[in-house]
C-alpha cells in the first residue's frame, strides 16, 4: 500500500489536520471503511476526538481508507464498530488513522497540536474498550452513584448556605473553612444525602458490583500517559465501554461517592459488607489525579497546572510504550515553562531524564526534593541503565514519598545546601548518620510480611530510640506518618493532621486484632466484638493471663471502650508483647507511652472510627507498600524504617541539607571511597525512618556538626 495516495501533506502553518468520515453499514460485521478530510483548526470546525489505547500492536485489523487498505490494532476497530453501530460518522479525529505513522515529520507535527485537537473537540470519546469483567455492572454503578450525587448537591445547597452569615460568600477551598463549618455540612450531607442514596440503591449493592468497578481500574486505558491531557483538556467527554455509556458528569460525580463514602452517609445506610466493598473499588492515584486536574481545568478556561515538576509527580502512575513520553506526553499543559523543552524522540531515555533532572536541581523552589523519586520504583527499568544514581527514572512509577509530604528533616539545616553539577557527578554536604544492619522483604503474602516486620521492631526493644513505644512507632512508619505530632514536636500540624492521626491509629489496632484472631485460629469468633464471659474464654485467656486479670479483661466489654480497643487488648494479650495487666490506661499506654515520659502523645477521650476502617488503612498502607516491594530495615543504633526494594546490609543512611528525607547511598567499591574532594556514592533511594523526618538530624549536637563533602554518581 502506498501511503502517500492516503496521506496528501499537511499545512504546518494552517495547522491542518485529518479527520475520519466512517461509511455507515446496517451489518455489524462488516468491515469497516472510511474516508480522510483535511481542515484546518482556525476554521473552527465541529468535530470529535477518540481518546483510547491502541492495545496490542501486533493483533491488527484490515480497514478500508480511500478505498486502500490500513490496518489498524483490534481496540481501534473495536472502537469504530461500535460508534458505527450507534448511527455515528464522524468527523473523528483518531491518531492512529489521522497521523501517517510511518512519517516522523507528520507525527512532529501533528504530537504538538494534541492540546489544541482535544480542546477543540465537541466531544472527546473515551473508549475502554469491549464489555468485560461486568463492566456493565461498573456502570449502572457509576449511573446511580452519580445521579445521588448530583441530586444530593442540589438539595443541601440551600442548607449549607443557610450556615453562613453571608451567603453571598464563596467557600471553595474546604481546608481553608473553619472547623465547625465542615462539621455542619458533614452532619447535612449525612442526612439528606444518606437518605437520597438509600432510595436510588433501593435494590441493594452485591460484591459482584464493587468488584466490577476494581476491575474497570485495572484497564491500561487508566495509566495511558497521553490521556491526562485528552481528558482534562477536552471541553466534553463521553465515557464508552461496549455498548454502555456515560457522560464524564455523571461519572466524576460518582466517583465523590466512592471516595468519600462517609460524607455522603453511605455508611450509615450501607450494610457493613456493602460498605467495606466501596474500599475496594476505590480508584487509583492516576485517576483522582485526572479528575483533579479537569477541575482544575473546568474552575477556569486559562487554568494553571502548574510546573512541569507538578505535572511529573501528577502522572507517576501512568505508563507509556516509550520512556520519553513520561515527559513529552505532559509538555502540552505548559504553553509557557520555565523548561523550554522540545519533542526529540532521538534522544535516549537516560539523555532526557538526566536533562530533566538537572533543571529541577537548578530550581530553588525543588532543588533534592527531586530524591523522593529515586529508588523505590515497582522494578528497576533495565532499558534505563545509563544515567547517573542521582536522576530518577520517571517511567517508574510507585514511589513511597512525594514531594508534597511536608517532612523536613534537612530542609532547614542552617549549612549552605549549594549544590553543583559536573558532568555525571553531583556535589552536595551531607553527613553519614546511620547504616543498614537488616532487610526484610515483602514475600508473596502480606499478612505474614507484615506480622514479621511488626515482630523485627518491637524484637529491638520495647522503646524505640525517640521514647516513643516502639508499636507506635511502627504504626507511624507504616502510614508513612507526617502528622508532627510525637518526637521533637508537641503539636500536630493541624486539626486535618490530629484526626488523620487518630482515625489511622485506631485502625491500626483493629488490624493488629485481626493478627490476633488469626493466631488464635478457630478458638475464636470471626466477628469484630469480643464475645461475652464463657467459661471456654476463661480457659482461652488462662493461658496468657492469671485468673484476676482475666475478669479484668472480660470487663472491658462492660465498660465504654470501643471494639477496636478491645481487639487491640486481645493482640496486646496474646501478641508478643504479652501484656499481664489489665485495665484501660495499660492498653493504651502499650501505644501512647507512658504519661510521665517525655514522648507520650496523648489518647483522646473519643476517637472517630467511623470515617477510616481498618480495611481502608490495609489498602492504604500495607498492599500499597507490597506493591511498591518496599524493604523493612533496621540500623545498630536501633531505628527501622522503609526503603527502596534494591538497598543492601551495609548501605548508609544520609541526610543532607535541602532534603526533606534521608537518603540510602552506597559507597562506590570500584574507586576510592572518600579522598580529598570527597566521598563518593551511589543514591540507591530516599526512606522513611521516623526520628529522622522532622528536623532531628540537622538540630543533633553531633551530626550537625559533623557534614562533609559528598560526590554522587
Amino acid at each position: 500500500m502506498e501511503v502517500r495516495i492516503i496521506y496528501s501533506p499537511l499545512d504546518e502553518e494552517n495547522q491542518e489536520l485529518r479527520l475520519i468520515r466512517i461509511l455507515p453499514s446496517q451489518d455489524p460485521s462488516a468491515s469497516l471503511e472510511c474516508f480522510l478530510d483535511v481542515i484546518s483548526l482556525r476554521d473552527f470546525p465541529i468535530y470529535y476526538a477518540l481518546s483510547y489505547v491502541w492495545g496490542d500492536q501486533s493483533r491488527t485489523v484490515q480497514i478500508l481508507v480511500n478505498h486502500h487498505p490500513v490496518n489498524i490494532t483490534e481496540n481501534l476497530a473495536a472502537a469504530l464498530t461500535q460508534l458505527r453501530s450507534k448511527g455515528f460518522e464522524g468527523p473523528l479525529w483518531a491518531d492512529a488513522i489521522s497521523i501517517n505513522q510511518n512519517d516522523v515529520k507528520d507525527k512532529s507535527h501533528q504530537l504538538p497540536m494534541m492540546r489544541d485537537i482535544f480542546a477543540g473537540a465537541v466531544t472527546t470519546i473515551i473508549w475502554l474498550g469491549p464489555e468485560s469483567d461486568d463492566s456493565s455492572l461498573a456502570f449502572n454503578l457509576f449511573r446511580k452513584f452519580g445521579l445521588a450525587v448530583a441530586e444530593a448537591t442540589k438539595v443541601v445547597k440551600e442548607d449549607i448556605l443557610a450556615l453562613k452569615d453571608h451567603p453571598g460568600e464563596e467557600y471553595t477551598n474546604p481546608t481553608m473553612l473553619p472547623t465547625e463549618f465542615l462539621h455542619a455540612v458533614g452532619n447535612i450531607f449525612d442526612e439528606k444525602a444518606g437518605d437520597i442514596f438509600e432510595r436510588r440503591l433501593s435494590h441493594g449493592l452485591q460484591d459482584i458490583d464493587f468488584e466490577a468497578v476494581a476491575s474497570l481500574w485495572t484497564r491500561s486505558y487508566w495509566r495511558r500517559i497521553w490521556i491526562m491531557q485528552e481528558y482534562v483538556l477536552s471541553k466534553n467527554i463521553l465515557l464508552l465501554c461496549g455498548s454502555k455509556q456515560i457522560s464524564s458528569h455523571v461519572f466524576e460525580d460518582a466517583l465523590k461517592a466512592i471516595q468519600t463514602p462517609y460524607l455522603y452517609g453511605l455508611s450509615r445506610i450501607l450494610p457493613e459488607e456493602s460498605f467495606n466493598g466501596i474500599a475496594k473499588s476505590k480508584p487509583p492515584s492516576s485517576v483522582s489525579n485526572l479528575i483533579a486536574l479537569r477541575a482544575t481545568q473546568s474552575a477556569s478556561h486559562s487554568a494553571d497546572f502548574g510546573s512541569l515538576w507538578d505535572l511529573v509527580l501528577a502522572t507517576r502512575e501512568h505508563n507509556a510504550s516509550n520512556p520519553l513520553d513520561h515527559i513529552y506526553g505532559i509538555l502540552g499543559f505548559l504553553e509557557t515553562t520555565f523548561y523550554p523543552i522540545s519533542i526529540d524522540y532521538s534522544l535516549s531515555p537516560g539523555a532526557l531524564f538526566t536533562q530533566i533532572t538537572e533543571q529541577f536541581l537548578k530550581d530553588p523552589s525543588i532543588g533534592l526534593k527531586v530524591v523522593s523519586l529515586l529508588g523505590t520504583g515497582v522494578q528497576p527499568n533495565e532499558n534505563i541503565l545509563s544515567k547517573p544514581s542521582w536522576v530518577p527514572d520517571y517511567s517508574n512509577p510507585a514511589c513511597l514519598l512525594s514531594s508534597g509530604d511536608d517532612f523536613v528533616d534537612c530542609s532547614d539545616w542552617p549549612i549552605s545546601s549549594t549544590i553543583s553539577i559536573n558532568e555525571t557527578h553531583l556535589f552536595a554536604k551531607g553527613v553519614i548518620c546511620d547504616k543498614v544492619a537488616k532487610i526484610l522483604k515483602w514475600n508473596e503474602d502480606p499478612v505474614s510480611t507484615f506480622d514479621e516486620w511488626l515482630l523485627e521492631a518491637i524484637n529491638l526493644g520495647a522503646i524505640h530510640p525517640t521514647g516513643l513505644p516502639s508499636l507506635q512507632v511502627f504504626f507511624r512508619t507504616m502510614a508513612v506518618d507526617k502528622s508532627g505530632n510525637g518526637y521533637s514536636i508537641n503539636e500536630f500540624r493541624s486539626d486535618m493532621y490530629r484526626w488523620a492521626y487518630y482515625s489511622q491509629a485506631i485502625a491500626f489496632m483493629e488490624v493488629l486484632s485481626w493478627s490476633a484472631r488469626r493466631n488464635l485460629g478457630e478458638k475464636l469468633p470471626k466477628t469484630t466484638e469480643i464475645p461475652e464471659r464463657t467459661d471456654g474464654w476463661i480457659s482461652l485467656l488462662s493461658n496468657y493471663l492469671e485468673s484476676g486479670q482475666v475478669e479484668n479483661f472480660l470487663s472491658l466489654s462492660e465498660v465504654e471502650v470501643s471494639c477496636q480497643i478491645r481487639g487491640f487488648a486481645l493482640w496486646l494479650v496474646t501478641g508478643p508483647l504479652q501484656l499481664k495487666q489489665i485495665s484501660l490506661d495499660y492498653i493504651l499506654e502499650s501505644f501512647t507511652g507512658h504519661q510521665s515520659s517525655a514522648s507520650h502523645v496523648s489518647w483522646p477521650d473519643k476517637v472517630d472510627s467511623e470515617n477510616y476502617s481498618s480495611t481502608q488503612f490495609w489498602q492504604d498502607y500495607i498492599i500499597r507498600s507490597s506493591v511498591r516491594k518496599d524493604s523493612f530495615f533496621t540500623t545498630p543504633e536501633g531505628y527501622f524504617g522503609l526503603g527502596p526494594q534494591t538497598m543492601q546490609r551495609d548501605d548508609l543512611v544520609c541526610c543532607m541539607p535541602g532534603c526533606p528525607y534521608p537518603v540510602v547511598v552506597r559507597p562506590i567499591k570500584s574507586e576510592s571511597q572518600s579522598d580529598q574532594s570527597g566521598r563518593r556514592l551511589e543514591i540507591i533511594g530516599a526512606c522513611y525512618i521516623y526520628g529522622m523526618m522532622n528536623g532531628e538530624m540537622s538540630n543533633h549536637p553531633t551530626y550537625g556538626q559533623s557534614t562533609e563533602q559528598l560526590i554522587f554518581r
